[in-house]
């Protein structure tokens, strides 16, 4: 009986995890989700041109890029608990400074900070979400999980249709979104890990692009159509 109530208590504890993973992962599609039309709005108000609006939106997939390789080294060095909410901290301080800094030539550094710092929220989420679900239910989960976090991307452009582009008002949106994010995680992470204990040497992408050509085919497309 003892056992079995341990068991209980720990699977609960995973669940509660996993919720608080999921719903720090959706404030943070919110607030990345605003980013995107709330940039692209604030340009075209400034008269920038669609090259440089253009120019501008790759800053964010190009941190993503160049900082993908650095985020197991990351998670060794300081632990994925301390990435994930610093990483989530940095995000809220690059919306007050694109609210602060209403210059476009400002917003491209940061625009390509938070690709960097975005990165490790991502390949973190769903780490933690693969490990803490069951394995019999992990593809019920993970589909939730993705589509809270769709629902998370689809209210950040919904708040510009009731908070317009003016003021402060759009910006506190992805403030709240990514300090909720580093708080939630600060909260339901303390046990869960990341890459700190993993020994085997990485393959690198052209190792992994020989055993999954198609999977990453397949990502390639999605990420340039979303984008």
């Amino acid at each position: 009986m003892v056992a079995t109530g341990s068991n209980e208590g720990e699977a609960g504890t995973q669940w509660a995890a996993l919720a608080g993973v999921t719903a720090a992962l959706a404030m943070f599609g919110a607030a990345q989700g605003l980013s995107s039309p709330l940039f692209t709005l604030l340009m075209q108000k400034q008269g920038m041109s669609p090259a440089l609006i253009g120019l501008s939106a790759a800053m964010m997939p190009l941190g993503l890029i160049l900082s993908a390789s650095f985020v197991p080294a990351a998670v060794r060095l300081v632990g994925a608990r301390n990435l994930a909410v610093g990483c989530s901290l940095i995000g809220a301080l690059c919306f007050l400074g694109i609210g602060y800094l209403q210059d476009w030539v400002a917003w491209f550094v940061i625009r390509f900070i938070i690709g960097v710092v975005i990165n490790p929220l991502y390949i973190l989420g769903e780490v933690w979400a693969l490990s803490l679900a069951p394995p019999s239910r992990r593809g019920r989960v993970m589909g939730v999980f993705n589509t809270l976090m769709g629902a998370g991307y689809a209210a950040g452009p919904f708040a510009l249709t009731l908070l317009g582009t003016s003021g402060w008002a759009p910006f506190m949106v992805g403030v709240a979104g990514f300090a909720l994010c580093a708080v939630i995680l600060h909260a339901v992470s303390s046990k869960l890990t990341g890459f700190e204990d993993d020994d085997q040497p990485a393959s690198g992408l052209v190792g992994f692009a020989k055993v999954a050509p198609a999977l990453l085919l397949a990502v390639l497309v999605s990420a340039a159509v979303q984008q």
